[in-house]
């Protein structure tokens, strides 16, 4: 399970995606001749349709044949969550600045005299977890075979905001596992729109 987190930085427009892919070793051994892709996610919600074909394209793109059969040699589940509001507060420090002329009596001296204070201030503000699971299954024993994980936390709360993000990444390293748990990598703005583009 994916125990990081991960944070939107608005001020750099980069996105942190922290993704977890563990394979058993039999995996390697294997050919993989199609694979059945199992959509019914998208039957209690229309807006996955996104993800399923950002997976099937993607999984094309790696040279994939995909079953239109549920007696295929092999399944792919997917699951999408998006969390609650996760409520976040800011803090920063401002800075107040007065000043005063005092006229000294009898003398024709002015004097400025001028006062600083600084004081903490506190904004809230919400941030939501996208995340992606999926899980390759032997359709035969219903054995796992393969499992990854894609999360983001952001403050976007639209499910298809990050479809194509939260795919690419957890369809990496697919058919292998990562080299360390999790792994954390940040998307400019411009590396997300190749990425979305990749999948269209």
């Amino acid at each position: 399970m994916l125990s990081s987190a991960c944070a939107f930085n608005p001020g750099y427009h980069k996105l942190t995606v922290s993704t977890d892919t563990y394979a058993i070793d039999e995996v390697s051994k294997i050919k993989i001749d199609s694979i059945f892709l199992d959509n019914t996610p998208t039957e209690s919600d229309l807006s996955l349709l996104l993800i399923s074909k950002s997976i099937t394209l993607r999984l094309v793109s790696l040279d994939y044949t995909m079953a239109t059969s549920e007696k295929s040699n092999y399944k792919l589940i997917y699951e999408f969550s998006l969390s609650e509001p996760i409520s976040r507060i800011n803090s920063s420090t401002s800075e107040s600045k007065s000043s005063s002329t005092i006229t000294k009596a009898g003398k024709d001296e002015e004097y400025t005299v001028e006062s600083k204070v600084s004081y903490p201030t506190y904004s809230q503000y919400d941030e939501y977890r996208h995340k992606l699971k999926v899980k390759l299954y032997r359709s035969v024993d219903k054995k796992l075979m393969w499992q990854s994980e894609s999360e983001i936390i952001s403050e976007k709360n639209n499910s298809a905001t990050y479809s194509e993000l939260l795919v690419y990444t957890a369809l990496q390293n697919f058919l292998q596992t990562s080299e360390k748990h999790p792994v954390r990598k940040k998307y400019t703005k411009k590396k997300q729109k190749i990425i979305a583009k990749s999948l269209r």
